[in-house]
């Protein structure tokens, strides 16, 4: 099954974000084929079409679901990834702050 190509723009949004936080241990890699950040060898988030797809701990996830157009991650219909929000590219701003998250979940200790 072929996943849906990231946004150039989506990438470019995210690779910044982990270069901005490789000092925490944060690298580039994938997740089903597509460009994601890892740290730790765990998947933080990734490059979904035009948004960001991210992990998060429950408090986190219910603060990015309201966001306007965010919802849970499917990569295939109807099979959501319950800890995982899709962050539309219209809400960028917001993507530092929940890689960040993110990174203390995977880490052991939810931001």
């Amino acid at each position: 099954m072929q996943m849906p190509a990231p946004s150039e723009r989506a990438v470019e949004a995210m690779h910044t974000i982990g270069d901005d936080l490789a000092d925490r241990g944060v690298v580039r890699g994938k997740m089903f084929g597509v460009p994601s950040l890892k740290a730790g060898g765990k998947v933080l988030c990734s490059a979904w079409e035009d948004a960001l797809v991210v992990k998060l701990p429950p408090p986190a996830l219910t603060e990015a679901l309201a966001l306007s157009g965010a919802e849970r991650f499917e990569p295939m219909a109807g099979r959501a990834m319950k800890e995982w929000a899709q962050v539309p590219y219209a809400h960028r701003k917001r993507w530092p702050a929940l890689v960040d998250a993110s990174l203390g979940y995977v880490s052991g200790g939810a931001r």
